[in-house]
């Protein structure tokens, strides 16, 4: 390498700005980040399956019953199933490859970018890839409200059912 070459990369190292110490804070909070993500997706995934079996449970129960409860109770839990079904429904995350972090950080040819932008770049890389993944949280998330609001309505005929019954039975010993 020339010595203007050395000169150059040497001006250009010294001119990009040191983020050490605030980078590390980033990460730090980007860790954070991520953890409390991970968290909640997995309340999501233990709420839907508890939607999944709480229909299944309504529905097992709707047997030998008239059946006008039982579509009452068969129709919103079916639905409710479906959309925990469509909850739990395994989806690819987008995800960082050792072979792009090694191309982007490790160029077969060009200039090897500066261990500041490396650190920026991977940053970068991991703070959209988490932005990706709040974004199919927030859409999956009304899914499970419905369903569960789905559930709630098959209880309805059920009830109803139990109050009617009752009533019958008290007028009938009196």
């Amino acid at each position: 390498m020339s010595s203007d070459a050395e000169e150059a990369a040497s001006n250009s190292a010294s001119q990009s700005p040191s983020y050490g110490p605030n980078l590390l804070i980033a990460y730090a909070e980007l860790d954070r980040l991520t953890l409390d993500f991970e968290r909640r997706y997995a309340a999501v995934q233990s709420k839907a399956a508890l939607l999944v079996t709480g229909a299944a449970v309504l529905a097992g129960l709707t047997l030998g019953r008239s059946p006008l409860s039982s579509l009452g109770v068969l129709l919103p839990a079916l639905a409710a199933a479906v959309l925990g079904t469509l909850t739990l429904w395994p989806r690819v995350t987008p995800n960082m490859s050792a072979a792009g972090v090694r191309s982007s950080l490790l160029p077969p040819h060009g200039p090897l970018p500066s261990e500041h932008e490396a650190r920026l770049s991977l940053y970068d890389t991991r703070a959209a890839l988490l932005e990706e993944r709040e974004e199919r949280l927030k859409r999956i998330a009304p899914l499970l409200r419905a369903g569960f609001v789905l559930l709630s309505a098959s209880l309805l005929p059920v009830l109803i059912e139990a109050i009617v019954l009752i009533a019958l039975n008290q007028e009938i010993g009196n």
